[in-house]
């Protein structure tokens, strides 16, 4: 569902973000774990560049109730080693 990171403008990871969950998902569960992945910072950014490196961070999962088809939502924190805080509301549709 996502990727949290937090780097340096050199790429080097600052750490890993801590994940809160403020609002739950009603038909399923959302989880957590350490992982690796590619940053997605926009062009414009000055740490586009960071994009092909690998860095360390927190993957955001979805699993839906068994048998629930429909739409479904959560809201999602994070807070980065830098300081900055993340509210990230998905919009989930389960087919």
């Amino acid at each position: 569902m996502a990727f949290f990171w937090d780097v340096r403008p050199d790429c080097a990871s600052l750490g890993v973000p801590v994940i809160r969950i403020s609002k739950p998902a009603q038909h399923g569960q959302i989880t957590t774990r350490e992982d690796t992945g590619f940053p997605s910072y926009p062009q414009a950014n000055s740490r586009s560049h960071c994009n092909q490196t690998e860095v360390s961070g927190i993957s955001v999962w979805y699993t839906s109730t068994s048998g629930y088809v429909g739409a479904d939502s959560a809201v999602v924190e994070g807070l980065f080693p830098d300081g900055g805080h993340q509210v990230v509301e998905y919009m989930i549709t389960v087919k």
